[in-house]
């Protein structure tokens, strides 16, 4: 299972933990974003309707952002 933790990065202190179990994504994608139909949503003006995605491939889980104004950092790396 994989863990994913959300940070604000204007309020470090304000995380999100979130558990994806491998086996319920099996090359399933899950996005994340403020639309509603995303499966990780976040309340947040400055995370795009469809932010980034999710991918569980081979036994290994992805990240894609999709194109959002602001970015993605993974481990604090853009």
């Amino acid at each position: 299972m994989a863990e994913i933790i959300i940070i604000d990065t204007r309020n470090p202190q304000e995380t999100k933990t979130i558990q994806v179990a491998p086996e319920d994504k099996i090359n399933q994608e899950c996005l994340i974003g403020r639309d509603s139909r995303c499966c990780i949503v976040l309340n947040d003006k400055l995370a795009s309707r469809t932010h980034g995605k999710i991918a569980f491939r081979n036994g290994r889980h992805f990240y894609c952002d999709l194109g959002s104004r602001n970015g993605s950092k993974i481990n604090n790396k853009n």
